[in-house]
Protein backbone atom coordinates (compact mmCIF):
# COMPACT_ATOMS: atom_id res chain seq x y z
CA UNK A 1 0.00 0.00 0.00
CA UNK A 2 2.79 2.40 0.89
CA UNK A 3 4.63 1.75 -2.38
CA UNK A 4 1.51 2.61 -4.38
CA UNK A 5 0.97 5.73 -2.29
CA UNK A 6 4.58 6.94 -2.75
CA UNK A 7 4.46 6.31 -6.50
CA UNK A 8 1.48 8.65 -6.83
CA UNK A 9 2.86 12.22 -6.95
CA UNK A 10 -0.58 13.68 -6.19
CA UNK A 11 -0.69 11.98 -2.78
CA UNK A 12 0.35 14.55 -0.13
CA UNK A 13 3.24 13.69 2.18
CA UNK A 14 3.96 15.95 5.14
CA UNK A 15 7.44 16.50 6.55
CA UNK A 16 6.54 14.63 9.75
CA UNK A 17 5.07 11.69 7.84
CA UNK A 18 8.18 11.50 5.65
CA UNK A 19 10.41 11.34 8.72
CA UNK A 20 8.25 8.67 10.38
CA UNK A 21 8.12 6.56 7.22
CA UNK A 22 11.92 6.76 6.79
CA UNK A 23 12.54 5.71 10.38
CA UNK A 24 10.07 2.82 10.24
CA UNK A 25 11.33 1.54 6.88
CA UNK A 26 14.96 1.57 8.02
CA UNK A 27 13.96 -0.52 11.05
CA UNK A 28 12.19 -2.97 8.72
CA UNK A 29 15.42 -3.53 6.80
CA UNK A 30 16.31 -5.90 9.65
CA UNK A 31 13.01 -7.78 9.55
CA UNK A 32 13.56 -11.58 9.64
CA UNK A 33 11.60 -11.98 6.40
CA UNK A 34 13.62 -11.13 3.28
CA UNK A 35 10.42 -10.29 1.39
CA UNK A 36 9.65 -7.56 3.91
CA UNK A 37 13.24 -6.29 3.64
CA UNK A 38 12.94 -6.04 -0.14
CA UNK A 39 9.65 -4.17 0.06
CA UNK A 40 11.14 -1.79 2.62
CA UNK A 41 14.07 -1.10 0.27
CA UNK A 42 11.68 -0.40 -2.60
CA UNK A 43 9.69 1.98 -0.40
CA UNK A 44 12.86 3.82 0.62
CA UNK A 45 13.84 4.18 -3.04
CA UNK A 46 10.51 5.89 -3.70
CA UNK A 47 10.50 7.87 -0.46
CA UNK A 48 13.81 9.71 -0.96
CA UNK A 49 12.31 11.48 -3.96
CA UNK A 50 9.52 12.87 -1.77
CA UNK A 51 11.32 13.96 1.40
CA UNK A 52 13.53 16.91 2.30
CA UNK A 53 17.33 16.80 2.02
CA UNK A 54 17.62 16.86 5.81
CA UNK A 55 15.38 13.80 6.12
CA UNK A 56 17.36 11.99 3.39
CA UNK A 57 20.58 12.86 5.19
CA UNK A 58 19.22 11.53 8.47
CA UNK A 59 18.16 8.30 6.72
CA UNK A 60 21.66 7.69 5.33
CA UNK A 61 23.29 8.40 8.70
CA UNK A 62 20.84 6.04 10.39
CA UNK A 63 21.57 3.21 7.92
CA UNK A 64 25.33 3.71 8.34
CA UNK A 65 24.99 3.64 12.14
CA UNK A 66 22.99 0.41 12.05
CA UNK A 67 25.60 -1.23 9.79
CA UNK A 68 28.27 -0.24 12.33
CA UNK A 69 26.17 -1.58 15.21
CA UNK A 70 25.56 -4.95 13.54
CA UNK A 71 29.17 -5.26 12.30
CA UNK A 72 29.90 -8.67 10.81
CA UNK A 73 26.18 -9.54 11.00
CA UNK A 74 25.32 -6.73 8.59
CA UNK A 75 25.48 -9.21 5.73
CA UNK A 76 22.41 -10.97 7.11
CA UNK A 77 20.07 -8.09 6.27
CA UNK A 78 19.41 -5.51 3.62
CA UNK A 79 21.09 -2.50 5.24
CA UNK A 80 24.07 -2.23 2.92
CA UNK A 81 21.96 -2.77 -0.19
CA UNK A 82 19.53 -0.11 1.01
CA UNK A 83 22.42 2.31 1.53
CA UNK A 84 23.52 1.86 -2.07
CA UNK A 85 19.95 2.16 -3.39
CA UNK A 86 19.15 5.31 -1.38
CA UNK A 87 22.41 7.04 -2.35
CA UNK A 88 21.87 6.12 -6.00
CA UNK A 89 18.33 7.56 -5.96
CA UNK A 90 19.44 10.77 -4.27
CA UNK A 91 22.29 11.21 -6.78
CA UNK A 92 19.67 11.57 -9.52
CA UNK A 93 18.24 14.67 -7.80
CA UNK A 94 20.21 17.78 -8.71
CA UNK A 95 18.92 19.68 -5.68
CA UNK A 96 20.28 17.11 -3.22
CA UNK A 97 23.80 16.68 -4.63
CA UNK A 98 25.27 19.22 -2.25
CA UNK A 99 23.77 17.35 0.69
CA UNK A 100 24.98 14.04 -0.71
CA UNK A 101 28.58 15.25 -0.65
CA UNK A 102 28.35 15.54 3.15
CA UNK A 103 27.42 11.84 3.29
CA UNK A 104 30.91 10.75 2.25
CA UNK A 105 32.04 11.02 5.88
CA UNK A 106 29.46 8.63 7.44
CA UNK A 107 29.99 6.20 4.56
CA UNK A 108 33.77 6.27 5.07
CA UNK A 109 33.31 5.91 8.84
CA UNK A 110 31.13 2.85 8.26
CA UNK A 111 34.02 1.14 6.49
CA UNK A 112 36.60 2.38 8.98
CA UNK A 113 34.79 1.59 12.23
CA UNK A 114 32.88 -1.60 11.41
CA UNK A 115 34.65 -4.86 12.20
CA UNK A 116 34.38 -8.06 10.22
CA UNK A 117 32.16 -6.76 7.40
CA UNK A 118 31.49 -9.34 4.71
CA UNK A 119 32.69 -8.83 1.15
CA UNK A 120 29.13 -8.25 -0.12
CA UNK A 121 28.50 -5.52 2.44
CA UNK A 122 31.79 -3.74 1.67
CA UNK A 123 31.05 -3.91 -2.05
CA UNK A 124 27.67 -2.24 -1.43
CA UNK A 125 29.25 0.49 0.71
CA UNK A 126 31.89 1.18 -1.93
CA UNK A 127 29.08 1.29 -4.47
CA UNK A 128 27.46 4.06 -2.40
CA UNK A 129 30.78 5.93 -2.15
CA UNK A 130 31.25 5.57 -5.91
CA UNK A 131 27.86 7.21 -6.50
CA UNK A 132 28.74 10.07 -4.13
CA UNK A 133 32.04 10.71 -5.91
CA UNK A 134 30.40 10.44 -9.34
CA UNK A 135 27.61 12.92 -8.73
CA UNK A 136 28.90 15.13 -5.90
CA UNK A 137 32.68 15.11 -6.21
CA UNK A 138 32.76 18.85 -6.96
CA UNK A 139 30.81 19.65 -3.79
CA UNK A 140 32.93 17.26 -1.75
CA UNK A 141 36.07 19.26 -2.62
CA UNK A 142 34.91 22.04 -0.29
CA UNK A 143 35.29 19.76 2.76
CA UNK A 144 39.04 19.24 3.10
CA UNK A 145 38.74 16.83 6.02
CA UNK A 146 36.25 14.61 4.21
CA UNK A 147 38.42 14.65 1.08
CA UNK A 148 41.47 13.63 3.12
CA UNK A 149 39.54 10.76 4.73
CA UNK A 150 38.23 9.50 1.38
CA UNK A 151 41.70 9.66 -0.15
CA UNK A 152 43.28 7.78 2.77
CA UNK A 153 40.59 5.07 2.72
CA UNK A 154 40.74 4.44 -1.01
CA UNK A 155 44.54 4.30 -1.16
CA UNK A 156 44.44 1.57 1.50
CA UNK A 157 41.61 -0.47 0.04
CA UNK A 158 42.98 -0.71 -3.52
CA UNK A 159 45.25 -3.44 -2.15
CA UNK A 160 42.52 -5.28 -0.23
CA UNK A 161 42.75 -9.08 -0.26
CA UNK A 162 39.23 -9.44 -1.65
CA UNK A 163 39.13 -9.00 -5.44
CA UNK A 164 35.54 -7.60 -5.58
CA UNK A 165 36.34 -5.07 -2.82
CA UNK A 166 39.62 -4.14 -4.49
CA UNK A 167 37.87 -3.64 -7.82
CA UNK A 168 35.24 -1.34 -6.31
CA UNK A 169 37.91 0.64 -4.46
CA UNK A 170 39.85 1.09 -7.70
CA UNK A 171 36.72 2.34 -9.49
CA UNK A 172 35.97 4.74 -6.64
CA UNK A 173 39.56 6.04 -6.57
CA UNK A 174 39.35 6.71 -10.30
CA UNK A 175 36.18 8.75 -9.73
CA UNK A 176 37.85 10.56 -6.83
CA UNK A 177 40.80 11.67 -8.99
CA UNK A 178 38.59 12.68 -11.92
CA UNK A 179 35.65 14.32 -10.14
CA UNK A 180 37.10 15.87 -6.99
CA UNK A 181 39.12 18.97 -7.87
CA UNK A 182 41.89 20.21 -5.63
CA UNK A 183 45.30 19.28 -4.35
CA UNK A 184 44.12 16.07 -2.69
CA UNK A 185 43.09 14.45 -5.97
CA UNK A 186 46.31 15.68 -7.58
CA UNK A 187 48.22 14.30 -4.63
CA UNK A 188 46.40 10.97 -4.96
CA UNK A 189 47.26 10.73 -8.65
CA UNK A 190 50.88 11.64 -7.94
CA UNK A 191 51.08 9.02 -5.17
CA UNK A 192 49.54 6.34 -7.40
CA UNK A 193 51.94 7.03 -10.25
CA UNK A 194 55.05 7.17 -8.06
CA UNK A 195 54.12 3.92 -6.35
CA UNK A 196 53.48 2.37 -9.75
CA UNK A 197 56.94 3.39 -10.99
CA UNK A 198 58.85 2.29 -7.92
CA UNK A 199 56.96 -0.86 -6.86
CA UNK A 200 58.97 -4.10 -6.84
CA UNK A 201 55.83 -6.19 -6.52
CA UNK A 202 53.97 -7.35 -9.62
CA UNK A 203 50.75 -7.51 -7.64
CA UNK A 204 51.07 -3.95 -6.31
CA UNK A 205 52.12 -2.43 -9.63
CA UNK A 206 49.25 -4.25 -11.31
CA UNK A 207 46.71 -2.81 -8.86
CA UNK A 208 48.13 0.69 -9.32
CA UNK A 209 48.09 0.31 -13.10
CA UNK A 210 44.41 -0.68 -12.91
CA UNK A 211 43.73 2.60 -11.11
CA UNK A 212 45.55 4.53 -13.83
CA UNK A 213 43.62 2.65 -16.51
CA UNK A 214 40.36 3.55 -14.76
CA UNK A 215 41.37 7.22 -14.77
CA UNK A 216 42.35 7.09 -18.46
CA UNK A 217 38.91 5.70 -19.34
CA UNK A 218 37.11 8.42 -17.40
CA UNK A 219 39.29 11.42 -18.18
CA UNK A 220 42.28 10.71 -20.39
CA UNK A 221 43.46 14.32 -20.35
CA UNK A 222 44.21 14.05 -16.62
CA UNK A 223 47.00 11.53 -17.27
CA UNK A 224 48.11 12.35 -20.81
CA UNK A 225 51.63 13.24 -19.71
CA UNK A 226 51.98 9.90 -17.91
CA UNK A 227 50.90 7.67 -20.80
CA UNK A 228 54.30 7.51 -22.60
CA UNK A 229 55.94 6.35 -19.37
CA UNK A 230 53.24 3.71 -18.87
CA UNK A 231 53.68 2.42 -22.43
CA UNK A 232 57.46 2.24 -22.05
CA UNK A 233 57.25 0.50 -18.66
CA UNK A 234 54.70 -2.09 -19.75
CA UNK A 235 56.47 -2.97 -23.00
CA UNK A 236 59.53 -3.92 -20.98
CA UNK A 237 57.70 -6.40 -18.76
CA UNK A 238 54.54 -7.54 -20.56
CA UNK A 239 55.87 -10.86 -21.91
CA UNK A 240 57.73 -11.86 -18.74
CA UNK A 241 54.97 -11.03 -16.25
CA UNK A 242 52.81 -13.58 -14.48
CA UNK A 243 49.29 -14.14 -15.83
CA UNK A 244 47.34 -11.54 -13.85
CA UNK A 245 50.00 -8.86 -14.27
CA UNK A 246 50.29 -9.56 -18.00
CA UNK A 247 46.53 -9.22 -18.40
CA UNK A 248 46.65 -5.79 -16.74
CA UNK A 249 49.40 -4.72 -19.18
CA UNK A 250 47.29 -5.80 -22.16
CA UNK A 251 44.22 -4.03 -20.76
CA UNK A 252 46.33 -0.88 -20.33
CA UNK A 253 47.51 -1.03 -23.96
CA UNK A 254 43.93 -1.53 -25.17
CA UNK A 255 42.72 1.43 -23.09
CA UNK A 256 45.51 3.68 -24.35
CA UNK A 257 44.77 2.82 -27.99
CA UNK A 258 41.06 3.51 -27.48
CA UNK A 259 41.45 6.71 -25.43
CA UNK A 260 44.97 8.13 -26.02
CA UNK A 261 45.71 7.04 -29.56
CA UNK A 262 48.38 9.62 -30.34
CA UNK A 263 50.60 8.26 -27.58
CA UNK A 264 50.47 4.74 -29.03
CA UNK A 265 51.48 5.65 -32.60
CA UNK A 266 55.24 5.65 -32.10
CA UNK A 267 55.17 2.26 -30.33
CA UNK A 268 52.46 0.82 -32.56
CA UNK A 269 54.36 -2.22 -33.83
CA UNK A 270 55.81 -3.11 -30.43
CA UNK A 271 52.35 -3.08 -28.85
CA UNK A 272 50.97 -5.06 -31.80
CA UNK A 273 53.67 -7.72 -31.43
CA UNK A 274 52.84 -8.03 -27.72
CA UNK A 275 49.18 -8.56 -28.65
CA UNK A 276 50.04 -11.32 -31.15
CA UNK A 277 52.30 -13.10 -28.66
CA UNK A 278 49.50 -12.97 -26.11
CA UNK A 279 46.99 -14.27 -28.65
CA UNK A 280 49.19 -17.34 -29.28
CA UNK A 281 50.13 -17.93 -25.65
CA UNK A 282 48.97 -21.45 -24.75
CA UNK A 283 51.78 -23.20 -22.85
CA UNK A 284 49.68 -26.14 -21.68
CA UNK A 285 48.47 -27.29 -25.07
CA UNK A 286 50.08 -28.24 -28.36
CA UNK A 287 47.77 -27.82 -31.31
CA UNK A 288 47.99 -30.71 -33.76
CA UNK A 289 50.39 -29.74 -36.55
CA UNK A 290 48.46 -31.97 -38.92
CA UNK A 291 45.38 -29.82 -38.33
CA UNK A 292 47.40 -26.73 -39.11
CA UNK A 293 48.66 -28.18 -42.36
CA UNK A 294 45.15 -29.31 -43.16
CA UNK A 295 43.84 -25.76 -43.04
CA UNK A 296 44.89 -25.32 -46.62
CA UNK A 297 43.25 -28.52 -47.83
CA UNK A 298 39.67 -27.93 -48.91
CA UNK A 299 37.03 -30.42 -47.78
CA UNK A 300 34.66 -30.87 -50.70
CA UNK A 301 31.96 -32.13 -48.37
CA UNK A 302 28.95 -34.30 -49.10
CA UNK A 303 25.71 -35.36 -47.51
CA UNK A 304 27.59 -38.30 -46.00
CA UNK A 305 29.58 -35.80 -43.96
CA UNK A 306 26.61 -34.12 -42.31
CA UNK A 307 27.23 -35.94 -39.02
CA UNK A 308 30.44 -33.99 -38.65
CA UNK A 309 28.37 -30.87 -38.00
CA UNK A 310 25.83 -32.43 -35.68
CA UNK A 311 27.45 -34.97 -33.36
CA UNK A 312 29.63 -34.44 -30.31
CA UNK A 313 33.11 -34.48 -31.76
CA UNK A 314 34.89 -33.19 -28.65
CA UNK A 315 36.16 -36.48 -27.19
CA UNK A 316 39.84 -35.86 -27.90
CA UNK A 317 39.90 -32.15 -27.11
CA UNK A 318 42.23 -31.28 -24.26
CA UNK A 319 40.59 -29.67 -21.25
CA UNK A 320 42.29 -28.31 -18.14
CA UNK A 321 40.10 -26.65 -15.53
CA UNK A 322 43.16 -25.18 -13.82
CA UNK A 323 44.55 -23.61 -16.99
CA UNK A 324 44.00 -19.86 -16.93
CA UNK A 325 46.18 -18.89 -19.91
CA UNK A 326 42.95 -18.25 -21.85
CA UNK A 327 42.67 -14.91 -20.05
CA UNK A 328 45.91 -13.73 -21.66
CA UNK A 329 44.75 -14.85 -25.10
CA UNK A 330 41.36 -13.16 -24.59
CA UNK A 331 42.96 -9.83 -23.76
CA UNK A 332 45.40 -10.27 -26.63
CA UNK A 333 42.56 -10.47 -29.14
CA UNK A 334 40.76 -7.56 -27.49
CA UNK A 335 43.91 -5.50 -27.97
CA UNK A 336 43.98 -6.51 -31.65
CA UNK A 337 40.33 -5.46 -31.92
CA UNK A 338 41.31 -2.03 -30.61
CA UNK A 339 43.99 -1.84 -33.31
CA UNK A 340 41.45 -2.78 -36.00
CA UNK A 341 39.19 0.12 -35.04
CA UNK A 342 42.00 2.61 -34.38
CA UNK A 343 43.03 3.49 -37.94
CA UNK A 344 46.68 2.88 -37.04
CA UNK A 345 46.89 0.24 -39.78
CA UNK A 346 45.94 0.55 -43.44
CA UNK A 347 43.31 -1.77 -44.95
CA UNK A 348 46.14 -3.77 -46.57
CA UNK A 349 47.77 -4.27 -43.17
CA UNK A 350 44.47 -5.06 -41.45
CA UNK A 351 43.66 -7.84 -43.91
CA UNK A 352 47.16 -9.08 -44.71
CA UNK A 353 48.72 -8.76 -41.28
CA UNK A 354 46.12 -8.79 -38.52
CA UNK A 355 43.72 -10.97 -40.50
CA UNK A 356 46.34 -13.66 -41.10
CA UNK A 357 47.16 -13.86 -37.39
CA UNK A 358 43.48 -14.17 -36.48
CA UNK A 359 42.83 -16.92 -39.04
CA UNK A 360 45.73 -18.93 -37.65
CA UNK A 361 44.00 -18.86 -34.25
CA UNK A 362 40.47 -19.82 -35.34
CA UNK A 363 41.23 -23.26 -33.85
CA UNK A 364 41.38 -21.74 -30.32
CA UNK A 365 40.09 -24.30 -27.80
CA UNK A 366 38.30 -21.93 -25.40
CA UNK A 367 34.86 -20.92 -26.67
CA UNK A 368 34.88 -17.39 -25.30
CA UNK A 369 38.33 -16.63 -26.78
CA UNK A 370 37.45 -18.21 -30.13
CA UNK A 371 34.28 -16.10 -30.29
CA UNK A 372 36.30 -12.90 -29.76
CA UNK A 373 38.78 -13.97 -32.47
CA UNK A 374 35.98 -14.56 -34.98
CA UNK A 375 34.34 -11.30 -33.95
CA UNK A 376 37.63 -9.43 -34.52
CA UNK A 377 37.96 -10.94 -38.01
CA UNK A 378 34.36 -9.94 -38.81
CA UNK A 379 35.22 -6.42 -37.62
CA UNK A 380 38.07 -6.28 -40.16
CA UNK A 381 35.55 -7.14 -42.89
CA UNK A 382 33.16 -4.45 -41.64
CA UNK A 383 35.95 -1.88 -41.64
CA UNK A 384 37.02 -2.88 -45.15
CA UNK A 385 33.45 -2.68 -46.45
CA UNK A 386 33.13 0.83 -45.01
CA UNK A 387 36.32 1.92 -46.76
CA UNK A 388 35.21 0.36 -50.03
CA UNK A 389 31.87 2.07 -49.73
CA UNK A 390 33.46 5.48 -49.26
CA UNK A 391 35.92 5.19 -52.17
CA UNK A 392 35.40 4.53 -55.84
CA UNK A 393 36.42 1.11 -57.06
CA UNK A 394 39.05 2.67 -59.28
CA UNK A 395 40.69 4.58 -56.46
CA UNK A 396 40.58 1.47 -54.32
CA UNK A 397 42.51 -0.60 -56.85
CA UNK A 398 45.20 2.04 -57.12
CA UNK A 399 45.58 2.80 -53.45
CA UNK A 400 44.95 -0.51 -51.69
CA UNK A 401 45.47 -4.19 -52.39
CA UNK A 402 43.15 -5.29 -49.58
CA UNK A 403 40.43 -6.80 -51.83
CA UNK A 404 43.01 -8.91 -53.69
CA UNK A 405 44.67 -9.95 -50.42
CA UNK A 406 41.27 -10.91 -49.00
CA UNK A 407 40.42 -12.95 -52.08
CA UNK A 408 43.64 -14.96 -51.83
CA UNK A 409 43.01 -15.42 -48.10
CA UNK A 410 39.46 -16.73 -48.36
CA UNK A 411 40.22 -20.43 -49.08
CA UNK A 412 42.16 -20.69 -45.83
CA UNK A 413 39.53 -18.66 -43.97
CA UNK A 414 36.72 -20.99 -45.03
CA UNK A 415 38.65 -24.21 -44.47
CA UNK A 416 39.74 -23.03 -41.01
CA UNK A 417 36.15 -22.21 -40.06
CA UNK A 418 34.83 -25.55 -41.33
CA UNK A 419 37.62 -27.37 -39.48
CA UNK A 420 36.96 -25.68 -36.14
CA UNK A 421 33.20 -26.28 -36.45
CA UNK A 422 33.87 -30.00 -36.94
CA UNK A 423 36.15 -30.07 -33.90
CA UNK A 424 33.81 -28.11 -31.63
CA UNK A 425 30.35 -29.11 -32.82
CA UNK A 426 28.68 -28.06 -29.58
CA UNK A 427 29.75 -24.43 -30.02
CA UNK A 428 26.66 -22.83 -31.53
CA UNK A 429 28.30 -19.41 -31.34
CA UNK A 430 31.20 -20.54 -33.56
CA UNK A 431 28.72 -21.60 -36.25
CA UNK A 432 26.78 -18.35 -35.93
CA UNK A 433 29.90 -16.22 -36.26
CA UNK A 434 31.06 -18.30 -39.22
CA UNK A 435 27.84 -17.51 -41.07
CA UNK A 436 28.29 -13.84 -40.12
CA UNK A 437 31.78 -13.92 -41.66
CA UNK A 438 30.48 -15.65 -44.82
CA UNK A 439 27.84 -12.93 -45.20
CA UNK A 440 30.39 -10.16 -44.75
CA UNK A 441 32.76 -11.70 -47.27
CA UNK A 442 29.98 -11.77 -49.84
CA UNK A 443 28.95 -8.19 -49.07
CA UNK A 444 32.48 -7.15 -50.09
CA UNK A 445 32.71 -9.42 -53.16
CA UNK A 446 29.58 -11.33 -54.16
CA UNK A 447 31.57 -14.03 -56.00
CA UNK A 448 34.26 -14.55 -53.39
CA UNK A 449 32.79 -17.84 -52.07
CA UNK A 450 31.72 -19.36 -55.41
CA UNK A 451 34.62 -21.83 -55.63
CA UNK A 452 34.22 -22.81 -51.98
CA UNK A 453 30.53 -23.67 -51.98
CA UNK A 454 31.15 -27.45 -51.84
CA UNK A 455 32.84 -26.96 -48.45
CA UNK A 456 30.05 -24.78 -47.07
CA UNK A 457 27.14 -26.88 -48.35
CA UNK A 458 27.17 -29.60 -45.62
CA UNK A 459 27.17 -26.96 -42.88
CA UNK A 460 24.18 -25.13 -44.37
CA UNK A 461 22.25 -28.38 -44.89
CA UNK A 462 22.93 -29.57 -41.33
CA UNK A 463 21.92 -26.19 -39.86
CA UNK A 464 18.62 -25.95 -41.76
CA UNK A 465 17.80 -29.60 -41.02
CA UNK A 466 18.46 -29.29 -37.27
CA UNK A 467 15.75 -28.81 -34.66
CA UNK A 468 14.97 -25.25 -33.62
CA UNK A 469 17.44 -24.27 -30.89
CA UNK A 470 18.53 -20.89 -29.61
CA UNK A 471 22.21 -19.97 -29.46
CA UNK A 472 24.00 -19.68 -26.10
CA UNK A 473 25.94 -16.47 -26.59
CA UNK A 474 28.72 -15.64 -24.14
CA UNK A 475 30.62 -12.72 -25.63
CA UNK A 476 30.36 -9.39 -27.39
CA UNK A 477 29.25 -11.21 -30.53
CA UNK A 478 25.67 -10.91 -29.30
CA UNK A 479 25.57 -7.63 -31.22
CA UNK A 480 26.73 -9.37 -34.39
CA UNK A 481 24.59 -12.50 -34.67
CA UNK A 482 20.93 -13.40 -34.30
CA UNK A 483 19.22 -15.13 -31.40
CA UNK A 484 19.18 -18.40 -33.31
CA UNK A 485 21.68 -20.31 -35.48
CA UNK A 486 19.08 -21.05 -38.15
CA UNK A 487 18.42 -17.33 -38.61
CA UNK A 488 22.13 -16.68 -39.16
CA UNK A 489 22.24 -19.38 -41.84
CA UNK A 490 19.13 -17.95 -43.54
CA UNK A 491 20.60 -14.43 -43.40
CA UNK A 492 23.68 -15.74 -45.19
CA UNK A 493 21.48 -17.34 -47.87
CA UNK A 494 19.58 -14.06 -48.22
CA UNK A 495 22.86 -12.32 -49.02
CA UNK A 496 23.88 -15.13 -51.37
CA UNK A 497 20.70 -15.18 -53.49
CA UNK A 498 20.31 -11.40 -53.39
CA UNK A 499 23.27 -10.84 -55.74
CA UNK A 500 22.92 -9.81 -59.36
CA UNK A 501 22.80 -13.12 -61.19
CA UNK A 502 23.87 -16.52 -59.87
CA UNK A 503 26.88 -18.37 -61.33
CA UNK A 504 26.76 -21.92 -62.63
CA UNK A 505 28.81 -22.95 -59.59
CA UNK A 506 25.78 -22.19 -57.41
CA UNK A 507 23.55 -24.80 -59.06
CA UNK A 508 24.63 -27.82 -56.99
CA UNK A 509 24.62 -25.71 -53.82
CA UNK A 510 21.05 -24.50 -54.35
CA UNK A 511 19.76 -27.95 -55.26
CA UNK A 512 21.31 -29.32 -52.07
CA UNK A 513 19.83 -26.71 -49.73
CA UNK A 514 16.38 -26.18 -51.24
CA UNK A 515 14.73 -28.78 -48.98
CA UNK A 516 16.17 -26.99 -45.95
CA UNK A 517 14.70 -23.68 -47.13
CA UNK A 518 11.28 -25.29 -47.57
CA UNK A 519 11.47 -26.88 -44.13
CA UNK A 520 12.40 -23.54 -42.54
CA UNK A 521 9.16 -21.97 -43.79
CA UNK A 522 7.35 -24.01 -41.14
CA UNK A 523 10.00 -23.39 -38.45
CA UNK A 524 8.83 -22.22 -35.02
CA UNK A 525 11.90 -20.01 -34.68
CA UNK A 526 11.04 -16.31 -34.58
CA UNK A 527 11.52 -14.69 -38.03
CA UNK A 528 12.78 -17.93 -39.63
CA UNK A 529 9.62 -18.54 -41.74
CA UNK A 530 9.60 -14.94 -43.00
CA UNK A 531 13.32 -15.01 -43.84
CA UNK A 532 12.90 -18.37 -45.60
CA UNK A 533 10.17 -16.90 -47.79
CA UNK A 534 12.43 -13.94 -48.62
CA UNK A 535 15.21 -16.34 -49.63
CA UNK A 536 12.81 -18.38 -51.79
CA UNK A 537 11.38 -15.20 -53.35
CA UNK A 538 14.81 -13.80 -54.27
CA UNK A 539 15.89 -17.19 -55.57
Amino acid sequence: DLINQLKNPSTPLSKDDGERYAEALIDMLQDPQSYVQNLAMECLGQLVNRISPNTSQAAIISICSQIQDTGKDAGNNALSVALRVVVSKISENEEQKSMLAHMATPVVNTLEKSEGLSTDVMVDIFGALFEILSSSGTYLAADSEAVANVQSLLLRYISHKSIPVRRRAIEALGKFVVNTPGKRSEQALDTIFKRYQTSDSEEDSGVLLRVLVTIIRQSSQRVESLVPVIVDTELKIVDESERERRVVSLVAFETIIRHCLKYAQERRDEIYDAAVRALKYDPNYNYDTEDEEGDDVMDTGSEDGLDEFGDDFDEDIYEDDEDDSWDIRLNGVKLLSAFIKSGLYTPDEMVGRIGVELISCFKEREDIVRAEILLAYATILDQLKTILGSSSAVDMEVEYQAPAILSSQVPRTVSSLISVIKNYTKSTETKQLSFAIFSRLMSIDSSILDDLLPSITPLVIATLAAEDTAGALKSASTSLVKTNLKLDALDFLLVFVGRQGLPDAAADFLVAIKDGIVKSVSSKTFQAPMTSVYVANDL
